[in-house]
């Protein structure tokens, strides 16, 4: 990898709260750019929160300009009624994403899980932990969705590194 930057936007996709992180790698390391959530109002209606986040992804990739996206696959295997609803949100962060020219590319739960922490029985405190270690970071990152971005964002700079 050349000194040039490569920022990675990690998301992790949710209706109520969307965890976002960015990663920039050179050669000399990583450093987290900048993360937090993206929520949307549970009182509004499903397409005026989809907007919501809409604009919330918007508003990250122009303050934080991600030159590569990662997000992780919905997981329909454990609860479908809450999986629909994940789903849209992860079209309408395609939609944002492609429509600022950031490439977006899939991630696995089990190979975020498997690149960062001992595998998929994995707890979010071990998650939290192993990202701060990963990133240098002074304390655990909060609330979960924010260290599972990270994660995210973390495995998808591995696989593109070392081929994983």
């Amino acid at each position: 990898m050349s000194d040039e930057a490569l920022r990675v936007l990690g998301v992790d996709p949710g209706l109520a709260r969307l965890g976002f992180a960015v990663i920039e790698a050179r050669e000399r390391g990583l450093r987290l750019v900048g993360a937090g959530l993206v929520t949307s109002d549970r009182r509004r209606s499903q397409s005026a929160r989809l907007v919501e986040l809409l604009r919330g992804v918007e508003s990250v990739v122009h303050d934080l300009r991600p030159t590569e996206a990662a997000i992780e696959r919905v997981a329909f295997s454990r609860n479908v009624t809450s999986a629909l609803p994940v789903a849209e949100v992860v079209g309408v962060v395609r939609v944002a994403l492609e429509l600022r020219g950031v490439a977006v590319h899939d991630v696995a739960p089990n190979t975020v899980k498997n690149a960062t922490t001992s595998g998929g029985a994995a707890s979010k405190g071990e998650v939290q932990r192993t990202v701060a270690r990963l990133l240098g970071l002074q304390a655990v990152p909060e609330p979960p969705d924010v260290a599972d971005a990270m994660a995210i964002a973390y495995t998808w700079l591995a696989q593109r590194r070392w081929g994983r």
